[in-house]
């Protein structure tokens, strides 16, 4: 199977054969403990880039959350909620109230809440960071045209988090589907 086919198959164990569809390939089959990530995708892996993505529903509501995580994650909290973000670091799992401007031009976008998450104790295992905003479309998309302006940050893929979660070692198989 190529590295860029969505399908994996099974080479040996219950399922030998078994074409998988988006199953990360560097799954392997570990016997008797069910489908469990190797050695390239154990705890604290931290991978390359940095993701950001809407974590509440879209549309109009009163409170929106837009996750980063990643190794630029402390980087694009600093960058957004400026001295706030020092304190957010200072106690993690906490929330800090932050003014947020636009790095780029220093307009304001928002006065909302920042939670800092530092790795492996978060969501995905990797250093996070959290932005708890009021919910207009104009809010949110201030800050995610701040954040895709940031090197190094990428839009998240669907999904894209629970399977850094998973690579991660921070939940099974199981939990992920």
């Amino acid at each position: 199977v190529s590295s860029e086919s969505r399908f994996r198959v099974i080479k040996d164990g219950p399922w030998s054969g078994v074409n998988c569809l988006g199953v990360d390939p560097r799954l392997i089959w570990t016997s008797g403990h069910g489908i469990q990530p190797n050695s390239f995708a154990g705890k604290g892996n931290m991978s390359p880039q940095t993701i950001y993505a809407l974590a509440s529903a879209g549309g109009r509501a009163g409170i929106a959350v837009i996750r980063v995580s990643g190794p630029e994650a402390a980087a694009a909290l600093t960058a957004l909620a400026g001295e706030s973000s020092a304190e957010a670091q200072d106690h993690p799992r906490r929330a800090t109230r932050a003014l947020l401007d636009d790095p780029g031009t220093s307009a304001p976008i928002d006065d909302g809440l920042v939670i800092w998450f530092p790795a492996p104790n978060s969501f995905t295992g990797e250093d996070v960071s959290e932005f708890h905003l009021h919910g207009g479309p104009a809010v949110i998309t201030g800050v995610l045209e701040a954040l895709a302006a940031m090197a190094g940050l990428r839009m998240a893929t669907p999904g894209e988090f629970t399977r850094r979660a998973f690579e991660n070692g921070k939940m099974d198989l199981t939990a992920a589907e």
